[in-house]
């Protein structure tokens, strides 16, 4: 029976076992990690990937710029990784992306059928205007009030041109 070098309990299911194949129990490798320390307590080695429960876990160390002057105050930060977090980050970056892309496409075509209907409401004014000069019948318009009998009030006024208007009621 095999005991953590830390605790000095029995190692059960619960292990750790590190890239110089020690073992230690998991609560105890976390207590070590906690205490930001990257070095195996048994032999000094470097840690940089330990396996738990069957999982491989890389270790990556962010280190902090320093001058001459703080070397003797080092401090690592330790940030452990697992390949789960390192999914779901993965994961998140990718939807992100999607999520732009989407709204690209969206704003593009928004603004190509903007542009479009632009267009054809100038092509459509111009079509009436051109109408409206070559016939030379809608220059004079009369008020026409129109009755709605389904509620029982009046409507609208239009602007009918004169020559419908003298068609209409043979004048």
């Amino acid at each position: 029976m095999e005991k953590c070098p830390i605790c000095l309990e029995i190692l059960e299911d619960n292990l750790t076992t590190t890239n110089c194949n020690h073992k230690f129990c998991n609560m105890c490798f976390d207590k070590l990690l906690d205490t930001n320390k990257t070095e195996c307590p048994l032999c000094r080695t470097e840690l940089r990937e330990y396996s738990n429960n069957y999982e491989k876990v890389r270790i990556l160390i962010k280190t902090k710029q320093t001058n001459s002057f703080e070397i003797n105050n080092l401090n690592i930060n330790a940030r452990l990784l697992t390949i789960r977090e390192i999914r779901r980050y993965s994961l998140r970056n990718y939807l992100y992306s999607l999520l732009i892309l989407y709204i690209c496409y969206s704003y593009i075509n928004c603004s190509y059928m903007v542009n479009e209907l632009s267009q054809r409401y100038e092509n459509c004014l111009q079509i009436n205007n051109n109408i409206t000069e070559t016939c030379g019948l809608f220059k004079e318009t009369v008020p026409v009030t129109l009755y709605n009998f389904e509620e029982n009030e009046l409507s609208n006024i239009c602007r009918v041109p004169t020559y419908f208007y003298n068609q209409c009621f043979n004048l």
